[in-house]
């Protein structure tokens, strides 16, 4: 069941997951984590490292602040088109979208 105002970290992850139509292991491919682990996140069950939540939000398409609920929900969020966290377009209208793919700009 996906929370419509998500409060913990699994909530939003889950809600973003949701939102693009991912299944747990479709995101366990792409972010690279194991599909238990993810299971766990969603479900509150487990504590995340700064690598790990960099590496799930990149897969996501969102920021580290959008996980921990520093900021609001993307409203307008829409679901990735690639798969590959590579190509993962990330938010630019806000300023902690950087923190995940620094060194990563192809610009």
């Amino acid at each position: 069941m996906v929370v419509k105002n998500p409060t913990t970290l699994g909530e939003r992850v889950r809600f973003y997951r949701h939102s693009q139509g991912l299944s747990i292991q479709a995101l366990a491919d792409t972010s690279g984590l194991h599909r238990n682990h993810l299971s766990l996140i969603e479900m509150d069950q487990t504590q995340m490292t700064i690598p790990k939540l960099r590496q799930l939000a990149t897969a996501l398409g969102v920021s580290c602040a959008h996980l921990l609920g520093e900021v609001g929900l993307l409203e307008d969020f829409e679901p990735l088109v690639s798969s590959s966290p590579q190509q993962t377009a990330m938010p630019e209208d806000h300023a902690h979208a950087s923190i995940i793919d620094r060194g990563n700009k192809n610009e």
